[in-house]
């Protein structure tokens, strides 16, 4: 049962989660994608667990192999998820993230065009997608994931100071500056202490 699991996990009882989980996995007959996710998100909680304690010992060495087998346990485990649900569009987002990460553009792209397809992921995969084409100075192309992304969004949140800024930068590597400070200004309007977006604008003024 999921919520037993949680409550187990939330008491650090991790092993008994997992054991808890793994029952209800085999119940389902092995395919729940939910039960999945907690099965991962527990394990991960496990690691940062034995990471935070080696760094309190002062064991530094091994706190640092411990966090590269949490990053090889994310990326297989993100490997898997897409192999078994093909048709879950998260599990699609989570594996573009981290092979945008490790520098594989070409297979990033591959799954945030995809991604893109959930609602819930849309922004973000367009702003990795972004990304990814900016890695490989495809600018135009780059910008039109960022002015899509821009335009679906309404209010000055986080992500929206994310996409101004990216396109602002991408715009520069176009040789447009003129279009990058508006989307700089865009930003400095309401979060004058935003990245270095202060230094920007004024390096902006003093050219003008």
């Amino acid at each position: 049962d999921r919520n037993i699991a949680e409550r187990k996990a939330l008491c650090e009882r991790y092993d008994e989660a997992l054991a808890v989980l793994a029952e209800a996995q085999t119940a389902m007959g092995g395919a729940d994608p939910q039960i999945d996710r907690l099965i991962i998100s527990i394990r991960v909680a496990q690691l940062d667990l034995a990471i935070k304690a080696l760094e309190a010992a002062g064991n530094t060495a091994d706190a640092q192999t411990k966090r590269e087998e949490k990053s090889a346990f994310l990326f297989q485990n993100a490997e898997d998820m897409v192999r078994r649900y093909p048709n879950d569009l998260q599990f699609k987002y989570d594996l573009a993230v981290l092979l945008y990460e490790r520098g594989q553009i070409n297979e990033a792209i591959q799954q945030l065009q995809r991604a893109q397809q959930n609602p819930q992921r849309r922004i973000r995969s367009l702003y990795y997608l972004a990304l990814c084409f900016k890695q490989k100075e495809q600018y135009d192309i780059a910008a039109e994931q960022l002015e899509k992304a821009a335009a679906e969004l309404h209010l000055m949140d986080d992500t929206k100071k994310d996409i101004l800024y990216e396109l602002g930068t991408i715009r520069e590597a176009m040789g447009q500056p003129e279009r990058a400070v508006e989307h700089y200004k865009e930003i400095y309007a309401v979060d004058i202490g935003y990245r270095d977006i202060s230094a920007k604008i004024e390096k902006a003024y003093k050219k003008a």
